[in-house]
């Protein structure tokens, strides 16, 4: 594999006791059929494997041994495994690297390597080397909720989101889809932007059980009314 280093991205001076700090933007990305390298075939790999798979990404592991749980995924064919230690050309093709050993030198070796090569890399274990980093997440249909603290206090993190997915219960995976086939019927049926906003936000703040209930011609004529 042929390449130009560069200078890492994230190569300043980062203090966790109050000098330069990164900010992590929020964004949601289509996974489908994205190459993703995770380094690592423990346990902590095993976790993030679980969220990639589960958004239908296209998953690399490379370690010369797999914890039980990632030897299952590859026995099924979830994930493909380079049964070796960690290269750099293990970056051939991927998109996303995961440094996720049980070494911190290591992840933070391999999340500078990936930044040479222009790659986001999370290091399971120091935020302040990652390029992007995974938030607290819970998935529900078409609802995804994620709670980050900047990598300051994961455990907070998933303190909030337990408490989120108790406020926002199985109800709302069919609240959002009725939501969704609302808005697109709307959008056929309303030009006015103001007016389709309006009317949505009518019905949302209506809640999961009214909105449930409503029947189709109930809903059009909220429609209609505006």
């Amino acid at each position: 594999m042929n390449a130009t280093y560069r200078q890492p991205f994230f190569n300043k001076i980062k203090n966790m006791d109050g000098g330069s700090m990164s900010e992590f933007m929020p964004i949601m990305i289509d996974l489908e059929n994205l190459p993703c390298l995770v380094v690592g075939g423990g346990k902590v790999a095993r976790r993030k494997v679980i969220q990639l798979i589960r958004f239908k990404a296209r998953v690399t592991v490379s370690d010369t041994k797999l914890e039980p749980g990632l030897q299952k995924f590859h026995s099924k064919g979830l994930i493909v495994w380079k049964r070796k230690r960690f290269s750099l050309f293990d970056f051939w093709g991927q998109k996303l690297i995961i440094a996720a050993t049980d070494d911190p030198q290591t992840n933070r070796k391999v999340c500078r390597l990936a930044a040479g090569f222009g790659l986001l890399c999370n290091a399971v274990d120091d935020a302040q080397v990652s390029g992007f980093i995974f938030p607290a997440i819970h998935k529900q249909g078409s609802l995804v909720l994620s709670v980050s603290t900047q990598g300051l206090s994961p455990s907070l993190a998933r303190k909030i989101k337990r408490e989120l997915v108790l406020r926002y219960g199985a109800v709302y995976q069919d609240f959002v889809l009725k939501l969704g086939r609302i808005r697109k019927r709307l959008y056929r049926m309303e030009p006015d932007f103001k007016k389709r906003k309006r009317i949505l936000n009518r019905l949302t703040n209506l809640g999961p059980d009214e909105l449930l209930k409503m029947e189709e011609d109930k809903v059009e004529e909220w429609i209609r009314d505006g």
